[in-house]
């Protein structure tokens, strides 16, 4: 089982989930549709994370965005459909 911290990076998060799956960057990359250099760049917080990146680790590990966003320690998702998905993409001022 994962464990949030307070205080970690969304690019540390990110290394943790993929880490929980035992595979390599590319491996990891191929199995989301995310190039492994993109993956790479997240997880060292070199770059900004698209709402779309964060739709995927969403569906791949069922987290919810909070916890992706290290805004909450509980990764279950509450995700309640589009509309909801629209809101928290506004409330987060992503891409």
């Amino acid at each position: 089982m994962l464990e949030l911290t307070i205080n970690k990076s969304t690019g540390q998060i990110l290394k943790e989930l993929r880490e929980s799956t035992g595979l390599s960057l590319r491996k990891f990359g191929q199995e989301i549709g995310v190039t492994y250099s993109e993956i790479s760049l997240l997880e060292r917080d070199m770059c900004d994370i698209s709402f779309k990146t964060i739709k995927k680790y969403h569906d791949y590990f069922n987290v919810s965005y909070e916890y992706i966003l290290g805004e909450s320690q509980d990764y279950s998702s509450t995700d309640t459909g589009k509309a909801s998905t629209l809101e928290r993409k506004e409330n987060y001022n992503l891409r």
